[in-house]
């Protein structure tokens, strides 16, 4: 209590995410160039964000925007991506214990 951690259903982990992180590389022809590279393959939940949950910029947006529950794991951060049957990547707005 007082900890600031959300509790969820475990049971509700049902689609499989990837976080993804970029990294410089150099190429064939030594250009530096960034690269996605999967960090974290896990289980979660994703639940549309709707009416009063959204921002004014998102009710503009004809995007959607997801809230995606994970379990906690270390070193993931905002400056990662989330990449959601490998259609779309989804940058990540918070991260909370």
């Amino acid at each position: 209590e007082g900890c600031g951690k959300i509790h969820f259903d475990s049971g509700k982990l049902n689609k499989r995410i990837t976080f993804i992180s970029y990294s410089e590389v150099t190429n064939q022809i030594e250009q530096l160039i960034q690269q996605p590279v999967p960090i974290k393959t896990v289980w979660a939940f994703l639940e549309p964000i709707r009416g009063h949950q959204q921002t004014e910029a998102q009710r503009l947006s004809n995007e959607t925007t997801y809230k995606i529950l994970t379990r906690y794991y270390k070193g993931i951060n905002q400056e990662m991506l989330i990449n959601y049957e490998g259609k779309k990547l989804y940058a990540i707005m918070a991260v909370t214990r």
